[in-house]
């Protein structure tokens, strides 16, 4: 019953699962393109704008079932208001109003389309691939931690806007494939995501242990205590909310020979080959993170959020300035609007949205998360968790690749738990 399920599911889903794969792909290599292959700024600007359109790609390239999207009304006035905000006169260009309607829709876009159009995402047997790559990139980023900072392999896309190559102790803060820093801690959410799937689905254990830890390994190779912090909690709760199942027991279980052999080739060499890598990712990570806390840093960016809406000083705080008046690639190009340059220094995302579209974008962003959490089959704690992250630490509007890759991570996370609660209740309708 359950084949002949999965087989029916995956001919229904195939071209909305082959494009879920494209747009992951796309994210992960792009930055390649633009950092080893073609390396002029016109062609990074034209290859990232890509990068910013290719989640609608939906809207092409989809079953035909977009007006579904519409279903969800509060997304529906969403964008009435982002229309609204891109118009804002206070704004420098429309263009700035354009680009600010694909930030602030891309993250949920993404999310109502798959949960509008459930029946045609399927992920049973499929995956493999995203295995491999991720295993690709935690080897690559193992590379680059090891290298000079001045290796080709460790080039950033524009090192004269960004400045040198960001390093923790003597290693350099890895970014993989991607053009910075940014796009490979996004990609380490998903791959988290990927993990919680993955136990999900029961995979085997040998698999899914060395992915994991790689994937701690890399987070702390990043130097990014956003990253790290919710790569941890997000696998920590998936974990949490699985551990009465058999499915983390049989994963532990698989995991005995081959925990037996490494610890009899630890006991003939004293040591296995990767602990020291490891250990020094985590010294590195630690001692930058005990620098900042001295300093004061992170207890003031643990409460930003929470300190610059209380204390806000704009002039806007009820309908903001204009969509995408922060966004710094339309500003780089177009300009920055007066009222923004008037305001001064802004840091965290929600204090972006209220500079670009009040405090009404704030509550709208609440209501439109809790909206579509409520539609999502994921455990409830893990909703919590994450939904505090979107609203805090873990930017889905302006950093394009924590919008993409937390969606997507979402759908295939949903999608298994979706998967199963649709084949439990056959089972049951079906004796």
């Amino acid at each position: 019953m359950t084949d002949l399920i999965n087989k029916l599911d995956q001919k229904k889903t195939s071209k909305e699962v082959r494009l879920f794969y494209f747009i992951v792909y796309f994210t992960i290599f792009s930055g390649a393109i633009r950092k080893w292959v073609v390396t002029s700024e016109l062609a990074g600007n034209i290859i990232f704008l890509i990068q910013l359109i290719i989640p609608y790609l939906y809207i092409l390239l989809g079953s035909n079932k977009l007006n579904r999207v519409f279903n969800n009304r509060v997304f529906a006035f969403y964008l009435i208001y982002l229309i609204i905000c891109a118009v804002n006169p206070k704004n420098q260009t429309i263009y700035h109003g354009l680009f600010g309607i694909l930030l602030h829709s891309c993250f949920w876009f993404l999310l109502i389309y798959y949960i509008e159009n459930r029946e045609y995402f399927s992920f049973h047997s499929n995956y493999s691939h995203l295995l491999f790559v991720g295993g690709f990139l935690i080897a690559f980023s193992s590379v680059q931690y090891f290298l000079p900072p001045e290796n080709i392999l460790n080039k950033y896309v524009n090192e004269k806007a960004v400045g040198n190559i960001a390093t923790v102790g003597d290693n350099v803060r890895v970014t993989a494939t991607f053009s910075y820093i940014s796009g490979y801690t996004a990609y380490l959410l998903f791959h988290a995501f990927i993990m919680g799937a993955l136990i999900k689905r029961n995979v085997k254990g040998y698999v899914l242990i060395p992915l994991f830890l790689g994937g701690l390994i890399s987070a702390f190779m990043t130097g990014s205590r956003g990253c790290t912090y919710s790569y941890i909690l997000i696998s920590a709760v998936m974990l949490l909310v699985e551990v009465r199942s058999d499915k983390i027991k049989s994963v532990f279980l698989q995991m005995l020979i081959p925990g037996i052999i490494v610890f009899l080739i630890f006991l003939i060499n004293g040591k296995v080959g990767f602990e020291d890598t490891a250990t020094l990712a985590f010294k590195n990570f630690n001692e930058r993170r005990k620098d900042l806390d001295k300093q004061g840093e992170e207890k003031e960016r643990l409460f930003s959020d929470v300190n610059q809406l209380l204390e806000f000083r704009g002039k806007y705080p009820i309908y903001g300035m204009g969509l995408g008046a922060t966004y710094q690639g339309a500003n780089a190009i177009y300009g920055t609007s007066m009222y923004v340059q008037e305001y001064g220094g802004y840091e965290t995302e929600v204090t972006r949205y209220v500079l670009e579209g009040g405090f009404i974008l704030v509550i709208f962003k609440m209501v439109i998360l809790f909206s579509v959490f409520s539609q999502l089959y994921i455990p409830t704690l893990l909703k919590i968790l994450v939904g505090i992250l979107i609203m805090t630490f873990d930017a889905v509007v302006f950093s394009v690749y924590n919008s993409i890759f937390i969606s997507l991570g979402l759908i295939f996370l949903d999608s298994c738990y979706y998967s199963t609660s649709t084949t439990n209740k056959l089972k049951s309708y079906f004796g």
